[in-house]
């Protein structure tokens, strides 16, 4: 199999955010009763709901969430002693409104199917803050410095992890997508199949994330979508959007390689000065 650079997994953090499928358990033990998808209330419900979600989301002070994603490298061909390349990255992000300021904490973790000795230069435990208009990072604990606007460690910005991010990546697609309870939630999530499955990963700038850096393909000719779960757990009382699950799978069919990424967003705290710990740069 072709090996793929463990700064792929570094691509991945700035798409969808998931850890499990629609298959884990809240999804397996709500029943056909709980659904509301029939008829198209499933779009009219997914649209106010976003949209309340949304507004909630525009009154908070502050918050916090951790992340975390596993990333599975794997080959379709018949290769004997060959093991699949697992890659973890978890971390944290907070946010206050003022001033707006935004940061994110990862953590590579040692993957299995990957050469210690090649691993070790490529872990890295990245920091992002974005306080207004200026970009700060420090990578491995080397202390922070200033970065433009276009640099590629603007990408670890929690900007696009945030729930409002992930609210309004979802909104334009509420024709294909179901809502269900499941105690005190909202579960929201992707109902597409085939080709119109593929047109909304592509749509939601998943694919050029998640394919590896060195791979530079022409993606409508050159990978099969094989699995897109994304689900938004949100609050039925607050609106507050909980948590965010993704799996999401592609298959490059000129080197027989599946790259499947589980993610997951789960927020920690909601207005709690308490639990805001974000670095103070001068």
């Amino acid at each position: 199999m072709k090996r793929t650079s463990y700064l792929y997994c570094s691509l991945v953090v700035t798409a969808l955010l998931g850890a499990c499928s629609p298959n884990s358990a809240p999804v397996q033990e709500s029943s056909a009763s709980q659904q509301d998808n029939h008829n198209g209330n499933s779009k009219l419900n997914a649209e106010s709901i976003i949209e309340e979600a949304k507004n909630a989301e525009e009154q908070l002070n502050s918050y916090t969430a951790n992340f975390k994603a596993t990333d599975t490298i794997s080959t379709t061909a018949d290769e004997p002693g060959e093991e699949p390349q697992i890659h973890v990255i978890e971390g944290n992000l907070a946010y206050k409104a003022s001033p707006e300021t935004f940061y994110t904490a990862l953590s590579a973790k040692p993957g299995q199917g990957e050469k210690e000795e090649t691993e070790l230069e490529n872990l890295a435990t990245v920091e992002v803050l974005k306080e207004k208009d200026r970009l700060y990072t420090n990578i491995n604990d080397d202390g922070w410095l200033p970065i433009d606007k276009g640099d590629p460690s603007e990408r670890f910005v929690s900007l696009e992890l945030t729930p409002m991010y992930q609210l309004e990546l979802l909104q334009p697609f509420s024709d294909f997508v179901n809502v269900s309870e499941y105690d005190d939630l909202y579960v929201i999530s992707v109902a597409a199949g085939g080709e119109t499955l593929r047109e909304m990963a592509a749509n939601m700038d998943m694919l050029e994330r998640a394919l590896p850096t060195e791979s530079k393909l022409e993606i409508p000719d050159q990978y099969q979508l094989s699995q897109l779960d994304y689900m938004l757990f949100i609050d039925k009382n607050s609106f507050l959007l909980e948590k965010t699950n993704t799996v999401f799978e592609v298959i490059l069919e000129d080197n027989d390689t599946v790259i499947r990424t589980d993610m997951s967003l789960t927020r920690t705290s909601v207005n709690d000065s308490g639990h805001i710990d974000i670095p103070s740069i001068p």
